[in-house]
């Protein structure tokens, strides 16, 4: 088992706090390069199931050949596909939404919540975030956006943090 340095952390450039998948690499890192031996222990770390490791080593193999340690760029690239994202959670999506409730009510128009995905979340997202809201409005055109916070965590956009 490979013997984690924080030293090694704080020299690794490609550090930021809040994005696991930098931490990682960086905590198994030597000179900004990931070593193939370490590769499983990174992809642990993350929480990537064992046929997704699979997968993922496949690639990096296509993709720097075999043996050959890893750089940021190529582990983001093939790695960030198979990791969860790390949106915002049901209390801050709550708290944001808060801000357009202009009665109070828990409510949103739908119109107001259809502009504010617009643009913002790739065609597919945007399209299913679209076909939620049709299944929320209410006879008045509005969106009760504590139970459309709810389902968008049910559907892995967000973390539950219990009742309402």
């Amino acid at each position: 088992h490979a013997r984690i340095s924080l030293s090694r952390m704080s020299h690794c450039r490609f550090k930021k706090v809040n994005d696991d998948n930098r931490e990682a690499f960086c905590l198994f890192a030597d000179s900004d390069l990931l070593q193939p031996s370490d590769l499983d222990q990174v992809l642990r770390c993350l929480g990537i199931k064992s046929e997704d490791r699979d997968k993922i080593r496949e690639k990096i193999k296509q993709e720097t050949g075999e043996d050959k340690p890893i750089d940021w760029n190529t582990f983001e690239a093939i790695v960030g596909n198979f990791t969860e994202s790390s949106g915002p959670r049901e209390d801050e999506l709550l708290e944001a939404f808060k801000v357009f409730d202009r009665e109070g009510n828990g409510t949103i128009s739908a119109a107001e919540l259809k502009h504010l995905v617009a643009g913002v979340l790739d065609d597919e997202m945007e399209a299913k975030i679209e076909k939620m809201i049709q299944d929320y409005i209410d006879g008045d055109g509005q969106v009760n956006y504590i139970d459309f916070i709810q389902i968008i965590g049910k559907n892995g956009r967000a973390e539950a943090v219990g009742d309402r």
